[in-house]
């Protein structure tokens, strides 16, 4: 199964720059220990880090890519390892987990830098030691549950949908192992641990060094004391019935297609009520916190919500199997169903040629070359530049990106007078006087209507900001 998905997550990937802003940041931050927004994901920079750092092969871009690919396959190892547990076949179990490898959104967010599918894995993990524990009451497996679970929230907080389900199985498997002494001070120890993780948001701010700070103790503190200001959204019943549930509905449906009706057979099927029940309080939690969290990348809040509902398309598919005359249904099921996810979503998914901006990206700084200000339209654009200056070192050209305040465009006429100096507020560091101002398309029919020259160079991407 891991050859199968490396296989396919290698010709799909990403090899270069991140296709919008997020990716494009993540493919950087980790090798110079920055940090992005909220709420900082210290454990995903950190293993960025040691990733990009001593993997010897590609450029830096398609290292922090290929990591997201290294955790979809190991997540996909541990939903192969809990349906083998669950008593499904090694074929059923599989052919479940292949699937879910070769999901749309799994696939997709498999081939460039985020964190979702090391939030995955964690879900895969913790859920796999869980339910080990619950079948076979040993207490390390329930110690493990509990590491596992405290280190996910240093990656992302898509975790808390986790939480109740996890309460549940305590109660239901063996409560009193919360009255033991030894496992009372373990799991403590563990919160500290997962809470510790937030350290390096303090270590680098206190860093003068660090090269980027989108998120220092100051908003980090703030975060704490008002959460909901910036992880969530407001939104009225009517927004979540016109708007956020028929979007679930659709990725559902792109996900699974006709497999959803095996994920209702698979629920009314499970014999045991604890699973039954451990697996629909996932499915809700998991639900209601994708549902009124806010993100340019909805989709991808969902993926907890389809580690437990691809729990119960194995049911459904074991059910039906069984139920299959002669020895060819599972070769029938075996053949079928990932063959044509896979045809499906092949083509949807592939970004192997998805370089576009990259090309744009460089061949706007080959124009430029050196002792440059460059304009941004936008965040997109922006986090395009920040990759080269800041992760390929392109800044030691005395290149510098800054975005359009469109309501300040004035100063941009100051700074070529001599008379403005800019502070790139997340690199902590002031623009020199004297450089020469580009701008990309977007800002510079303002610019010419407040009086400067717009001048054309050697590719229409960028422009040469002048005074009259």
């Amino acid at each position: 199964m891991g050859l199968v998905l490396g296989f396919l997550y290698w010709r799909t990937l990403l090899p270069s720059m991140g296709t919008w802003g997020d990716p494009a940041k993540l493919q950087f931050l980790g090798k110079v220990l920055g940090t992005p927004h909220l709420s900082g994901t210290p454990l995903y920079l950190i293993l960025n880090h040691v990733f990009v750092t001593y993997f010897p092969k590609g450029t830096l871009a398609l290292k922090a890519n290929l990591l997201s690919a290294i955790f979809s396959i190991a997540a996909v190892w541990f939903l192969f390892a809990v349906l083998l547990d669950l008593d499904f076949s090694f074929v059923i179990s599989f052919i479940t987990a292949l699937i879910f490898g070769v999901g749309y959104t799994m696939w997709s967010w498999s081939l460039l830098a985020e964190v979702y599918t090391l939030t995955t894995l964690f879900f895969m993990m913790v859920i796999f030691f869980l339910l080990r524990w619950n079948r076979t009451r040993k207490n390390w497996y329930f110690l493990a549950a509990c590491l596992f679970y405290s280190l996910s929230f240093g990656n992302h907080l898509l975790v808390l949908g986790l939480l109740p389900a996890f309460i549940y199985i305590v109660l239901a498997t063996d409560p009193r192992v919360m009255l033991d002494i030894r496992n009372i001070t373990l799991v403590f120890l563990f919160l500290l641990l997962g809470i510790s993780q937030y350290y390096y948001i303090i270590w680098r701010t206190n860093d003068p060094s660090t090269a980027f700070l989108e998120t220092d103790t100051r908003k980090f503190l703030a975060f704490i004391v008002s959460p909901g200001s910036s992880a969530m959204a407001r939104y009225s019943i009517d927004e979540i019935l016109t708007n956020r549930l028929p979007r679930f509905f659709k990725y559902l449906w792109r996900e699974y297609y006709f497999l959803i009706f095996g994920g209702l057979i698979g629920f009314f099927t499970i014999r045991e009520k604890v699973i039954r029940r451990f697996i629909l309080i996932g499915l809700l939690s998991t639900f209601l916190v994708a549902l009124v969290r806010y993100a340019r990348e909805y989709e991808t809040y969902f993926l907890p919500f389809y580690v437990f509902f691809i729990i119960l398309v194995g049911y459904g598919l074991d059910w039906i199997a069984r139920r299959l005359p002669g020895s060819q249904r599972l070769v029938i099921i075996a053949i079928l169903i990932p063959a044509v996810m896979v045809w499906v979503n092949y083509q949807k998914v592939d970004h192997h040629d998805r370089t576009l901006w990259a090309r744009i990206t460089e061949k706007i700084l080959t124009t430029i070359e050196r002792d440059a200000l460059i304009l941004s339209p936008n965040y997109d654009n922006t986090a395009f530049f920040w990759y080269y200056l800041i992760g390929e070192g392109y800044e030691s050209r005395n290149l510098y990106v800054m975005p359009v305040d469109y309501n300040k465009l004035e100063r941009v006429g100051d700074y070529l007078a001599g008379e403005e100096e800019f502070y790139l507020g997340v690199q902590r560091k002031s623009v020199p006087p004297g450089l020469r101002v580009f701008t990309m398309k977007g800002p510079e029919r303002e610019l010419e209507n407040i009086g400067l020259q717009i001048l054309p160079t050697n590719t229409k991407y960028i422009y040469e900001v002048r005074l009259p």
